[in-house]
């Protein structure tokens, strides 16, 4: 017992020495090489600014050629996944956690979203202005919802929907955002974004 004691003591007074010594060299690296160490720092700091701003300043492009229902099926006609991660980008300048789902099986839920303790799913769909949306894709939705634990679900389009879905999605307690209503969240977006510039 008392070598097992004496052995523990051992090996804390080594560990003790072995930190000690590493943060002695640790500051005398430091102090030696201040200079490049706070011109590295400096480096990272303008490089991850310019790189938010470059990202800023495209996101706001984008808000402005998508502010009609034709410049977003235009932006996205090619790319329906992007389209996806466009709708969660406008809900997390909103105030939203998004996390965009797999392009393919994702459940009937393309984007699961928190805010405020509350989970969300929304479905997201680029169609042209006169493919409504049926009453069937609402359900699947609703489904997703249940399936996900989620308190709420949105399904976002570019076009309308039928008589049909609106009255499920009524039921159901799912908000339906057709494409005038996203032009709309998208130019508000855009204002709001150009307001906090000036």
């Amino acid at each position: 017992m008392a070598r097992r004691r004496k052995s523990n003591s051992n090996d804390l007074a080594v560990g003790v020495i072995v930190i000690l010594t590493i943060v002695t060299m640790l500051v005398n690296f430091l102090v030696s090489h201040w200079y490049w160490f706070f011109m590295i720092i400096a480096v990272v700091i303008f490089v991850s600014h310019n790189a938010r701003k470059k990202k800023e300043g495209l996101w706001r492009e984008q808000l402005r050629k998508t502010q009609t229902v034709q410049g977003i099926l235009q932006e996205f006609q090619n790319n329906p996944y992007a389209f996806e991660r466009y709708i969660a980008d406008i809900f997390k300048s909103n105030g939203f956690y998004t996390k965009v789902t797999s392009s393919t099986n994702d459940g009937g839920k393309d984007i699961i979203m928190t805010k405020d303790g509350y989970r969300y799913v929304v479905e997201v769909k680029l169609y042209s202005p006169e493919h409504k949306v049926g009453r069937e894709k609402i359900q699947k939705l609703h489904s997703a919802m249940i399936d996900s634990n989620a308190n709420y679900a949105y399904f976002v389009t570019t076009s309308c929907f039928t008589v049909p879905a609106i009255e499920y999605a009524s039921k159901y307690g799912i908000c339906l955002v057709d494409g005038n209503e996203l032009a709309v969240m998208v130019q508000q977006l855009e204002q709001k974004l150009h307001d906090s510039i000036k």
